[in-house]
């Protein structure tokens, strides 16, 4: 069954970019100014007004000025101890490579490649640590940092709740 939409009608481009901004400041907070380049791929003094705009926060931390909605976590919130994320995931799209959370700087290259691919990642205790890949019943696991046998054991379980029994292989160790 198919159901007729109501004509498109485009935003105006301000308020289009409003609108991006107040959900890229409220999915992705803190973010900084040149993370939102990095996510739009504007110059940063087009993006200035409305990222100062849309953030209730914000926070100089090193040299950086970071923004928020004003965002808190809920009572108990924790990361999990490992995350398999997918490739192109947000966690590694909404930010600048070089000044991503997540990413150690050593290990950029080995999830951005040149032609733009960015890899599926594991994320132990909140930083990338492996690279993963599913091939049918198989699990290919890079590390790209090193990783002890207690957080092996942990990854491997978690691969098993993710995707159903799999054949852990860890490559290159």
């Amino acid at each position: 069954m198919f159901t007729k939409l109501a004509p498109f009608e485009p935003r105006e481009k301000i308020a289009a970019l409003q609108e991006l901004m107040q959900r890229y400041v409220e999915h992705y907070a803190p973010v900084s100014l040149r993370d939102a380049q990095a996510f739009f791929g504007l110059p940063q003094k087009t993006l200035a007004p409305y990222l100062e705009h849309c953030a209730k926060e914000s926070f100089t931390f090193g040299e950086q000025t970071y923004f928020t909605a004003g965002q808190t976590l809920a009572e108990g919130a924790a990361m999990p101890q490992v995350v398999f994320l997918a490739g192109f995931d947000q966690f590694l799209l909404g930010y600048r490579k070089a000044d991503n959370p997540v990413l150690l700087k050593s290990t950029i290259k080995n999830i951005y490649n040149n032609t733009g691919i960015v890899f599926p990642t594991v994320l132990i205790e909140g930083t990338i640590g492996a690279i993963w890949k599913r091939t049918g019943n198989k699990l290919e696991l890079q590390p790209l940092v090193k990783i002890g046998k207690r957080y092996r054991a942990i990854i491997e379980r978690k691969a098993v709740d993710k995707f159903g029994p799999v054949a852990v292989q860890w490559m290159g160790m």
